[in-house]
Order: structure tokens, then sequence, then C-alpha cells
């Protein structure tokens, strides 16, 4: 699980980040064609909202994948895996007398 969601995180950015370039490219041929600074402005203001939404769009995904990332394996003791609380109830039950 914490496998998939880093990679889900890595590859939603990097297709967010794509989006943002390939955004930033189209107005900026439109920029060049403008006839007056209303235009820019508009244009300018476009491009800013756009950018707002690949930011949320970005976020709605990634932020939920980097909270499952960071969450995945833990357990109410603070050990990573089972594994290792497994190891560690074996090492404790080895000296208490529980196996003699």
């Amino acid at each position: 699980m914490k496998k998939a969601a880093k990679w889900v995180v890595i590859l939603w950015s990097v297709f967010c980040l794509f989006g943002v370039i390939y955004g930033m490219a189209n107005v900026g041929k439109e920029l060049g064609n403008t006839k007056n600074e209303y235009e820019d402005a508009g244009a300018a203001i476009g491009l800013g909202c756009g950018m707002g939404m690949w930011v949320g769009i970005w976020l709605a995904i990634a932020g939920p994948g980097m909270f499952i990332y960071l969450i995945a394996g833990k357990v109410a003791n603070g050990v990573r895996s089972c594994n290792h609380t497994f190891d560690l109830i074996e090492a404790k039950g080895k000296g208490s007398g529980f196996n003699n």
C-alpha cells in the first residue's frame, strides 16, 4: 500500500507539472498577440486562475496519497511493521520464563 501510494503521488505530480508547463506555454503564445494592456491583464489573470486550478487538482490526489504514504505501516505502539512487533514479543518472552 505504501509503495502504491508513493508511485501515485510521484506520477500524479509529474502529470500535473506537465499540465502546468503546457498551460503556461499556451498562454505565453496568446500574450504576444494582444491588442492592448487590458487583454494582457485578462490573460495574466486567466493564467493565475488556471495555475490555481492545477494546484487544487494536484492537491486533491497528491494530498491523500501523501497522507496514506506517511501513515501506512504504523501500528498502535509505534512499531512500523508487524514483523518487528513479533520479534519484540519473542525477545521479551525468552528471558521472562514464558517459553520455559
